[in-house]
Order: C-alpha cells, then sequence, then structure tokens
C-alpha cells in the first residue's frame, strides 16, 4: 500500500492505494485522485471550499520531487470517478472563466 496526498483548490486528503493492483506510477495517482474527488463530494461540510479546475497528487514525501508531482484536471478525475455530469459542468465552467 501507498499513500498518496490529493491537492484541490485549499483541501487535501490522503488516499491509500494498492500499489500491487496498478503497474504504473501515474495510473495510481489517477485513482488516488478519482477516490478524492468521491470523498470530497461525498465528505465536504465546508461550503466555502471549492473542488478547483486542477489536481496534484504525489506519494506521501514526495511533495518536493517534481518526478512524483502529478497534476490533472478535475474534469478527468470526476470522469475517472464515474460523475460524468459535474465533470462536463467543470469543463463548461472553465470555457467560460478562459472567455472572460
Amino acid at each position: 500500500m501507498k499513500t498518496f496526498i490529493v491537492e484541490g483548490n485549499g483541501w487535501k486528503v490522503d488516499v491509500e492505494i494498492d500499489d500491487d493492483n496498478y503497474d504504473k506510477y501515474k495510473d495510481m495517482t489517477a485513482e488516488a485522485m478519482a477516490q478524492a474527488v468521491a470523498m470530497y463530494l461525498h465528505n465536504s461540510d465546508d461550503e466555502a471550499k471549492s473542488m478547483g479546475f486542477i489536481l496534484v497528487a504525489y506519494e506521501r514525501g514526495y511533495k518536493d520531487d517534481p518526478n512524483k508531482n502529478v497534476v490533472c484536471m478535475t474534469e478527468h478525475a470526476l470522469r475517472n470517478a464515474g460523475y460524468y455530469t459535474l465533470a462536463d459542468e467543470s469543463a463548461e465552467a472553465l470555457k467560460y472563466i478562459i472567455k472572460k
């Protein structure tokens, strides 16, 4: 088992990933991000926080190692976690912000 820290917009969470199930580090971080957004959606009681448009995941102890930090659009993590409607909404919101 490896512990990954996933950070969003003003929040972070630890996620345990069974590294025996994955061959690639990138796949482990993708799973950690999917689990993190699911935890955020089901456990978030602080309305002041937002999920954010990007997520960062890294193995515990490797925050300052650029080779261990993986960045992902929240939209992709939402799709990976099965939240397709929220992923679409996230993509549309980002398009709106970029146009401004």
